[in-house]
């Protein structure tokens, strides 16, 4: 799969150096505006949305939907997924 060398300089950077909770999906050869695709809405607001509900909200009830049996990193669309906070 393919990473734009921008993306590994800029956004794993910033991704490295962010404190708290933090998730990060990468499109496979995605642009910008790749979250705004039809096929690509679908996929990322999941764990995106799980995510916020966890850390925004508090529900640890969707824990499951970011370290349980959805297994991002297998989706050929995914170049990168990364969730440090699963137990």
């Amino acid at each position: 799969m393919t990473v734009s060398p921008r993306i590994k300089k800029y956004t794993n950077t910033f991704y490295q150096k962010a404190d708290g909770p933090k998730m990060k999906v990468e499109i496979n050869n995605g642009s910008h505006f790749c979250a705004s695709h039809r096929f690509n809405e679908k996929l990322l607001s999941k764990p995106a949305i799980a995510w916020m509900q966890r850390y925004i909200n508090g529900d640890t009830r969707f824990d499951k939907f970011l370290c349980g049996n959805d297994s991002y990193k297998d989706d050929t669309r995914i170049s990168a997924y990364d969730y440090e906070d699963c137990l």
